[in-house]
């Protein structure tokens, strides 16, 4: 699943990632579209959040991130 989203292994290890999921039931969302949830623990929130950034730059295909 990494290839398909075009994030590397060693990126999702360094900000903390936790697991993938196809779906949130508990938080209350529905898309239309297919769509995959990354869970991260990181232990550098400002590194997370400058990860964040260059992802949304990188590609349209990031909607939001929610805790």
């Amino acid at each position: 699943m990494n290839r398909t989203l075009g994030l590397q292994k060693e990126v999702l290890d360094k900000h903390g990632f936790i697991n993938s999921f196809l779906q949130d039931q508990s938080a209350g969302i529905e898309y239309n579209k297919d769509f995959v949830i990354l869970a991260f623990r990181p232990s550098n929130q400002t590194e997370f959040q400058q990860f964040v950034n260059s992802e949304t730059r990188r590609t349209q295909s990031l909607i939001r991130h929610y805790s």
